[in-house]
């Protein structure tokens, strides 16, 4: 069993006028031999937490190669404070930088999974300096905006605004709540047609064919818009959302292993 050794930070993040202070649960757990490497920060998808079997490879990789790892809880996720109806990309967002910035505090090679691909990506383009490489797995690069809003039609998007919220089924069999600001924030961070060129670190990004939430093009799509000119895009023929499969986890250590940070 992988033992967790849980540490928290607070974070004031501003909702509607006014700041509201978080604890978020975060883990690091630095190497002696990683001193002069990048640390690897994982980041998670949506309504999932810092605990899933992708995170957990990226540990261990990490363990066996004498790197820096670190990992979170979103606010709103996990053992982080917060609703998750009430979660935002800036919540995400503030959290990973805060922890770049504030708690690590060196270079790092940001790894994220469907949500937390778009917010490799959005580091990458904030803190230039900082992030040396990302790996990402179902890159869900603007899905508030092109998978949960512009498929509504005009009356489900009323709707949407009207409630504050719309439920949907979760994968693990129950309904969870969206909130309507996680559509309103998301515009904020929207990369796709006008940012992306910005971002020249190298860049991996892994998608399997049978991915039923997040299609495998947009991987395509922010690869064909990236600025830099190490990008490599690997499909995976049958591979779903999750990426878990023993072949996917060797996919996911293999594009670690590439990226040309590591000297």
């Amino acid at each position: 069993m992988t033992e967790h050794t849980a540490n928290t930070f607070t974070l004031a993040i501003s909702e509607k006028g006014s700041k509201k202070d978080y604890k978020v649960v975060y883990e690091s757990i630095p190497q002696t031999q990683g001193r002069s490497k990048p640390a690897v920060l994982f980041l998670h998808g949506l309504h999932s937490d810092r605990l899933g079997g992708k995170i957990e490879t990226g540990k261990a990789w990490c363990a066996k190669n004498g790197i820096d790892f670190a990992t979170l809880d979103y606010p709103c996720h996990g053992d982080s404070d917060g609703e998750f109806i009430d979660f935002t990309i800036t919540h995400a967002l503030e959290a990973a930088t805060h922890l770049i910035e504030n708690i690590l505090k060196k270079p790092v090679v940001v790894v994220g999974s469907s949500t937390g691909g778009w917010l490799t990506l959005l580091l990458a383009k904030a803190l230039p300096n900082k992030v040396k490489g990302i790996v990402s797995v179902a890159n869900a690069c603007d899905f508030t905006e092109e998978l949960y809003w512009k498929p509504l039609s005009e009356a489900e998007q009323k709707d949407w605004e009207a409630k504050g919220y719309k439920a949907e089924p979760s994968w693990d069999g129950s309904e969870w709540h969206i909130g309507f600001e996680l559509i309103r924030d998301g515009r904020t961070h929207l990369l796709m047609d006008k940012h992306l060129d910005k971002i020249k670190c190298p860049v991996r990004l892994l998608h399997g064919t049978a991915d039923d939430a997040v299609p495998w093009q947009t991987s395509v799509q922010v690869a064909e818009q990236l600025g830099g000119d190490d990008v490599e895009v690997r499909i995976f023929p049958h591979a779903n959302h999750r990426f878990s499969e023993p072949q996917n986890l060797d996919a996911l250590r293999a594009a670690l292993e590439t990226l040309p940070v590591w000297e």
